[in-house]
């Protein structure tokens, strides 16, 4: 039998190493949601594309607001392996049913798939290397919403990427060394808050020099990525045809897919007022459902040095006013470009454009990324009919459209007829027919924003007759046809009404609730005169601070267009320019004030400064000895603090040495309390209650009587006998 007698509670003689207190909850809870918000950050990035559909959003949503709950502790934090695993397999098995048959694009497959193994590994991940492969994911995410993405949020959602990844970083490293028990700092009281702070400074310092280099140098690669850019679904409304009923799904998008701004033109003679409907396509053949011109052929044009004439030399001399307009179309409006009034003159970056012989003109590919022009029209003069409020002329000659085209009909309900006839009983004048018409649709119909019906087999008899509202193709339409009905040549035209104006930038805001169709009117020895028959309140009142907002977001997304996305050598040499500039005028009006200062007042102007000097280095020596006072003290007490924990700890431990080498070895799994109480029977161990209680208040109580009593105390363990 072994002379070293165990007693229960008592483990045999082995090496003491301290254990390191707390923080490992704290760490580990940290990382947790350090990596939770990669995942929302790449989410989020991708959600502010408008390319991620319903389903996937709310089962991402759904799972990042699950581990959010399970992290606090109210539901379980990991998934059971075996539906991990099941997850896993099915996902990957329907990655090529969802390349062909649900979304049909690779891209959006594969961003569904990076998705779900992202969720999949963010339920299930344990060690270090599950955190670093969401890290990954997320990562590709957020390049998938660089490709897609041309807003200012994409920029938020990045700078939280960084945040977070810059937070994961450091809590890992402070999770790897508690892992191993490895100091890697004294006390860990608000280490969150700490380590938030520090991830804040660190990513403020990345974001700092990246502007710089970011200012610093020009984009060169926009072509490279135009590439790889995918293509959005365009709008429906502004397609080669328009089906009654498709404006409502516009109606309720309020994305920015255009901005105006005015250019001064010299020479004006007349101020020409901002024209509110911008033609995009015109539609001449009616089906009875649906608007299209499949007979109208354009004629493909080069573009030299980026300009090009639309209109004939006779009409460039034509007297009237002109208006020149600075354009910004967003790509996802297609190949159509915008214009008011008749176009003359137009500036583009483009090698072709198709011209029409209704003056639309558009380009021959849908382009990639957004298109800038600037064009020049002319306007008659007669700006506004009586009750239509349109810009009149868009031409005077009829053009290659033959007259037939613009009589065609469908066959319709008889009451269409008998309704145009009733209306303008009395009235000879087209033009006199054409605003009875207008006025009498404006005044007798609703806009609605909802859902239009477009049933049976005459759409256009059931809103006239039946429901009484519905979008503005519906009233253009009705016009339209009534006016074929009375034997005058008419289209539809679509386009937008732009009535927004953002002070903040100058420009003139169009979103894609803007869509709006009208009217165009064929009237002898006058040409084509526009009517807009849908009535004027087409939307909802907005409060005050919604509509301020709105401004400012669109004067965040305009500098970030033009600051960013558009940054060029051009763009770089106007922001140095304008740098020198301003520190040149500041020079000048520092010497020009120096100079105007007499010689009194320049005496008087150095004695305030004076003054002012000494009271300002007064008050800042008064706060530095202050402030060092506060620190000293502060320090002094964190040292005191710090000091007291130390000495305590190192005593604690050489008592325990000294026991453990008369044969008392406190084992790791118990508390000093339970450790005292198990040998506090045997001879010359009674001591050793008092002297962990002083120990105890030494260490975690602070208290400087505790540290004295414990230094007393401390002797006793070299009398305690051999076992």
């Amino acid at each position: 039998m072994s002379s070293q007698t165990v007693h229960p509670g008592v483990q045999p003689r082995r090496s003491y190493r301290p254990r390191i207190a707390g923080g490992t909850r704290s760490v580990d809870l940290f990382f947790e949601f350090s990596t939770l918000g990669l995942v929302l950050c790449g989410y989020l990035a991708m959600l502010s594309t408008g390319t991620l559909d319903a389903p996937t959003s709310a089962v991402v949503c759904s799972a990042l607001f699950y581990r959010a709950v399970s992290l606090f502790g109210l539901a379980p934090q990991r998934l059971p392996g075996w539906l991990i695993g099941a997850l896993t397999a099915v996902s990957v098995a329907l990655y090529p049913a969802d390349i062909f048959w649900w979304s049909g694009d690779f891209i959006q497959a594969t961003v569904h798939l990076i998705f779900f193994l992202a969720l999949v590994k963010l339920l299930s991940a344990q060690g270090n290397r599950d955190h670093l492969a969401l890290l990954v994911l997320s990562f590709l995410l957020l390049v998938v919403a660089a490709i897609l993405s041309s807003d200012f949020l994409y920029f938020v959602f990045l700078l939280g990427f960084l945040t977070f990844s810059v937070m994961s970083f450091t809590s890992l490293e402070l999770r790897r060394s508690l892992a191993v028990h490895r100091v890697v700092a004294a006390g860990t009281q608000r280490l969150p808050l700490r380590l938030t702070m520090a991830s804040l400074l660190i990513s403020g310092g990345i974001l700092v020099m990246s502007l710089g280099l970011f200012y610093a140098l020009p984009r060169s690669a926009k072509a490279i990525l135009n590439q790889f850019q995918l293509q959005r679904p365009l709008s429906s409304g502004f397609a080669r045809e328009m089906v009654l009923g498709r404006y409502g799904e516009l109606t309720q998008n309020p994305a920015v897919v255009m901005r105006i701004r005015e250019i001064a033109l010299d020479g004006s003679t007349a101020a020409v007022p901002f024209p509110t409907h911008w033609r995009g396509a015109t539609l001449s053949h009616f089906d009875g459902r649906r608007w299209s011109n499949p007979n109208q052929r354009g004629e493909l044009v080069r573009i030299n040095a980026n300009e090009i004439f639309l209109a004939s030399p006779a009409q460039r001399r034509r007297a009237g006013v002109r208006g020149g307009y600075e354009v910004h179309l967003s790509s996802q409006l297609g190949e159509f470009l915008f214009l008011p009034g008749l176009p003359e003159f137009l500036r583009i970056e483009q090698g072709y454009l198709f011209r029409y012989p209704d003056r639309t003109v558009r380009l021959p590919l849908a382009p990639k990324e957004d298109v800038q022009y600037a064009a020049f029209s002319f306007f008659d003069g007669e700006q506004e009919l009586a009750e239509g409020r349109m810009a009149s002329l868009s031409a005077t000659e009829l053009g290659a459209v033959r007259g037939e085209d613009l009589l065609h009909l469908p066959p319709l309900d008889p009451r269409i007829e008998e309704l145009a006839r009733s209306v303008t009983e009395g009235y000879r004048n087209p033009l006199d027919k054409a605003r009875i018409l207008a006025s009498y649709l404006r005044g007798n119909y609703h806009y609605s924003l909802g859902k239009a019906r477009a049933g049976g087999k005459d759409p256009l008899a059931q809103f006239l007759f039946e429901t009484r509202e519905g979008h503005c193709e519906y009233f253009a339409s009705a016009l339209a046809v009534m006016l074929r009905t009375l034997g005058i040549p008419s289209r539809v035209v679509t386009g937008f009404l732009v009535t927004e104006y953002n002070p903040l930038t100058g420009w003139h805001v169009v979103r894609m609730s803007d869509a709006h169709s009208w009217v165009e009117v064929w009237l002898p020895e006058r040409g084509w005169y526009g009517f807009d028959p849908t009535p004027s309140s087409r939307q909802l009142p907005m409060s005050l601070l919604v509509s301020r907002l709105r401004l400012w977001r669109d004067a965040v997304d305009t500098f970030w267009q033009d600051w960013v996305l558009a940054y060029d050598l051009g763009r770089q040499l106007t922001l140095a320019g304008s740098a020198e500039s301003t520190s040149r005028g500041a020079r000048e009006y520092t010497l020009h004030a120096l100079e105007a200062l007499s010689g009194a007042d320049a005496r008087r102007l150095a004695g305030w400064a004076s003054i002012f000097g000494a009271v300002a280095m007064a008050m800042a020596l008064l706060w530095r000895v202050w402030l060092k006072r506060v620190w000293m003290n502060r320090r002094r007490t964190l040292r005191t603090r710090a000091t007291s924990d130390d000495e305590a700890s190192r005593i604690y431990a050489k008592a325990l040495r000294s026991l453990a080498s008369r044969g008392y070895v406190k084992p790791a799994w118990q508390t000093s309390t339970e450790f005292a109480d198990a040998v506090a029977a045997f001879p010359g161990m009674g001591w050793l209650r008092d002297f962990t209680a002083a120990y105890l208040s030494a260490r975690y109580g602070g208290g400087e009587e505790a540290l004295d009593r414990l230094r007393r105390l401390a002797p006793q363990r070299a009398s305690v006998p051999r076992r």
